[in-house]
């Protein structure tokens, strides 16, 4: 069955006129989309290129919080340099992958670093720029703020064309999963949307340590996101009534969909049994805009 989406991309406005009044930005700056898998949110970074500034100004902020992260590459550290008045810090953090966080279009990037700071006066103006040669995400908030993000809610989707449906009990619930017809699965969405994979493994009993896996996404023949995951076998799902084969724990995974129609094709790496689940966002989808 074909599901045409005509939910809008909708960004929430009562912490955006908080926000206003608390943190101000000097102009419009490049963001950049970071999901969280532990407690479904997205959250907009601003993106700074080596040597790009981000200026803005406080007002009425008691703490500052400042988190920055980069996206993967071979370094092991990066470097900004934050400047207000009477101060002026080159600050140096380690980059480490994050284990939880990845960006929409399934960059690595790494866990965020944190700093706290007292702006020092009731109105401060503030200059931070990227001193590496890293791509530098840099999200500039408040406790006050922090605490006002919420989750998104996501209904669930089914696939235009697969193999067949698998039934996973996890306590007193059971949920659909798909198979690929083929290797594949053929899913078609109108964005904007957020389309949300939950991805497991087939084992035979038995099995022991995790196993790894990878799946693909295209439109059109050109490859979108790759996903790469490894998991073991589930201590709460099962295959109800199976008893030779068991689902490994959930792999979550996301993609953001621009305006338009998308035929997407997920393909499967060869020789795995894996099965899928699919989401989008209800309504509206709930991004901080930051």
């Amino acid at each position: 069955m074909k599901i045409k989406l005509l939910f809008p991309l909708i960004f929430i406005l009562v912490p955006n006129l908080v926000f206003s009044s608390l943190i101000q930005f000097e102009k419009e700056y490049a963001k950049f989309k970071i999901y969280n898998k532990e407690d479904d949110k997205i959250i907009n970074y601003t993106h700074l290129k080596p040597g790009e500034k981000l200026k803005f100004k406080t007002i009425d902020v008691d703490t500052l919080i400042i988190l920055t992260r980069v996206t993967i590459d071979e370094k092991t550290a990066y470097t900004y340099q934050l400047k207000t008045t009477g101060t002026k810090k080159e600050i140096k953090k380690k980059i480490k992958l994050s284990d939880i966080s990845q960006g929409l279009h399934g960059e690595r990037i790494s866990a965020y670093n944190k700093i706290v700071f007292v702006p020092p006066a009731k109105q401060s103006n503030f200059q931070i720029k990227n001193t590496s040669s890293s791509q530098l995400l840099i999200r500039v908030t408040s406790k006050e703020l922090m605490n006002g993000i919420r989750k998104m809610e996501y209904i669930k989707f089914s696939p235009q064309s697969y193999g067949d449906e698998i039934m996973v009990s996890i306590g007193e619930r059971s949920y659909t999963y798909f198979q690929p017809l083929k290797g594949s699965i053929r899913l078609n969405l109108n964005g904007p949307v957020l389309l949300k994979i939950i991805s497991r493994v087939l084992l035979p009993a038995g099995s022991t340590g995790k196993s790894e896996y990878y799946f693909q996404i295209f439109e059109k023949g050109e490859m979108l996101n790759q996903f790469f995951e490894s998991a073991g076998i589930s201590k709460k799902a099962s295959l109800d009534p199976e008893e030779n084969y068991f689902p490994t724990s959930g792999d979550i995974n996301i993609i953001y969909l621009e305006e338009g129609p998308h035929e997407l094709t997920l393909i499967c790496e060869p020789g795995r049994d894996v099965i899928f689940r699919f989401y989008i966002n209800k309504s509206s989808v709930e991004i901080i805009q930051e």
